[in-house]
């Protein structure tokens, strides 16, 4: 039996939650993964990447800028700067729908900047072709940001943001961020207030022997609620909004690291600046009394974020907030203005597209459709399969979960007669997918957009993606080879098609690849013997 966790070895001493080393550990989790902690799946992003979450953070925009009217200087962009923006795929994803084939939705120029802590998140950036392309067009900037010591931003070709006041007001983006800063904890019994102070002991496993940073994430947390002096941090703004926390009996954590940061932005814009987040948090719902703030573990931590605080903040400078009634997957989304006027537009958005149907939303309606799938239908419609896609936003999650639906298995559905315009709108959707594949995504969806376009006779588009797949390694050569000897038979290049199917056949196996390798080579020779094609 394990020791109880007052038994084993003191890692660190009492102290304020915002001091612990918990939060050092954080940092260096994510120095040390970088972008490998996206791509993994160890830390969550789905929904707060989601191409829904950013055409709602759009349409918010859209309705803030409408509000502020002849506030906005149009010579001038508006800044929309993302906090720790980790892979770079929300950002990838609002370029591409705020600059898409329609045009941009609204007058006011817009350039978009990326920040994040880690370096190693900042050279993927530089390297990732849509940051590069959107850059070009002084569409798109990135930058090292430091959101627990902010300061100006140095953009990546030099230029210094904020360093005086904008001419226009700024956009933040904070998903999954607030979660992430230090943070203390209060209990409040209606009298007295205490702080929770945080002993930190070497959880069960540790190795014998282990540096700091290898026994934090095992650590245990022990906390104790003690007694504190009001004014708590001899901040007058600070002060304030813990002040307003203590309405009745409760323990809560409190931002203050947030807030300090939120401060940052606020004073350098003279108090204009509009906040879109998307955290797990509460804002009237806190803790019970005895009960103190707990850590999820995920490779990092994270607490759960008090909007009730960053609320206070905003509305205590005059401004306005709006927060979702109800969790999606223990999320709330959180709109704050600074210097908006009445948001008339704002307000009638955010209860559109945050409190009627969200990114949540839509996540329960495709898990629902995928049991149900699963239980009762095996051979969905493709026009079933054409409106979940869109309704995702064309999310390439969203179309890895469903290729079923579109038959990954070649062989199903080939040479199958849709009427062509479905198979044009398939084709659409389908390059709406590719299009939004970010390079955290291991998958080689190239290659099973290629398959798809196979199936509905796009041969020549098909081959494109085939190309791009092998370019890219991200699968076995053979199948991208098989997949492009189908395309060159529907063609009719029969010389290219045995040229391509030999070196198929040539290609490396992995044992554990034999069989799908034999089932798509035998498909293969079929579709050639039925086109009267002899293959060596």
């Amino acid at each position: 039996m394990s020791d109880a966790p007052s038994e084993r070895p003191l890692i660190e001493g009492e102290r304020s939650l915002s001091q612990s080393s918990i939060w050092r550990y954080q940092r260096d989790f994510y120095e040390a993964a970088g972008a490998g902690s996206w791509a993994a799946g160890i830390v969550p992003h789905r929904v707060t990447t989601s191409p829904v979450l950013v055409h709602d953070y759009i349409r918010t925009l859209v309705a803030w800028l409408d509000d502020l009217g002849p506030r906005v200087d149009p010579s001038e962009p508006v800044y929309v700067i993302e906090l720790g923006a980790g892979s770079g795929a929300f950002a990838q994803s609002f370029i591409a729908q705020w600059y898409g084939a329609g045009g941009p939705p609204h007058a006011q120029p817009v350039h978009y900047v990326v920040t994040d802590l880690v370096q190693s998140n900042l050279d993927v950036f530089g390297k990732n072709a849509h940051f590069q392309r959107a850059a070009a067009l002084g569409q798109l900037s990135w930058a090292k940001f430091d959101a627990c010591a902010p300061e100006s931003i140095t953009l990546h070709d030099g230029r210094k943001l904020l360093a005086d006041a904008p001419k226009n007001p700024i956009v933040l983006v904070a998903n999954y961020l607030f979660d992430t800063l230090p943070n203390d904890a209060f209990a409040w019994d209606g009298k007295l207030l205490r702080e929770w102070r945080v002993a930190l002991r070497e959880g069960e496993g540790t190795p014998a022997g282990a540096a700091l940073l290898e026994k934090l994430p095992l650590a245990d947390a022990e906390y104790r609620a003690v007694p504190c002096a009001r004014p708590f941090y001899g901040d007058n703004e600070l002060d304030a909004v813990l002040d307003g926390e203590l309405n009745e009996p409760m323990s809560f954590p409190f931002p203050n690291a947030g807030l300090t940061c939120m401060r940052f932005f606020a004073d350098r814009t003279s108090n204009r600046v509009l906040l879109l987040s998307a955290d797990k948090g509460f804002d009237e719902d806190p803790l019970p009394l005895e009960t103190p703030p707990e850590f999820a573990r995920h490779g990092s931590h994270s607490i759960m974020v008090n909007y009730g605080a960053l609320r206070r903040f905003f509305t205590g400078r005059g401004g306005q907030t709006f927060t979702s009634p109800r969790r999606h997957f223990m999320l709330r989304f959180f709109v704050a203005s600074l210097g908006g006027g009445k948001l008339v537009r704002t307000r009638w958005t955010f209860e559109d597209v945050f409190e009627t149907f969200s990114v949540g939303d839509a996540l329960a309606v495709e898990r629902g459709d995928f049991q149900h799938r699963l239980q009762n239908e095996p051979n969905v419609p493709l026009t079933r399969w054409l409106g979940a896609i869109r309704l995702a936003r064309f999310d390439t999650y969203r179309y890895l979960n469903t290729l079923e639906d579109l038959g990954q298995r070649l062989g199903q559905r080939l040479g199958r007669t849709e009427s062509l315009a479905l198979r044009i709108e398939i084709k659409g959707a389908l390059d709406a997918v590719a299009a939004n594949v970010h390079p955290s995504i291991s998958a080689d969806v190239a290659l099973n957009v290629g398959l798809n376009l196979t199936q509905f006779g796009f041969y020549d588009e098909a081959l494109a993606y085939f190309g791009e797949s092998l370019a890219a390694k991200r699968s076995s050569s053979w199948r991208g080879m098989f997949g492009a000897t189908l395309c060159l038979l529907g063609l009719g290049s029969v010389d290219a098609l045995k040229e391509t199917y030999q070196k198929a056949i040539a290609s490396p196996v992995r044992d554990e690849e034999r069989q799908e390798f034999e089932q798509m080579r035998a498909l293969v020779r079929d579709a050639c013997r039925q086109k009267d094609v002899e293959l060596p």
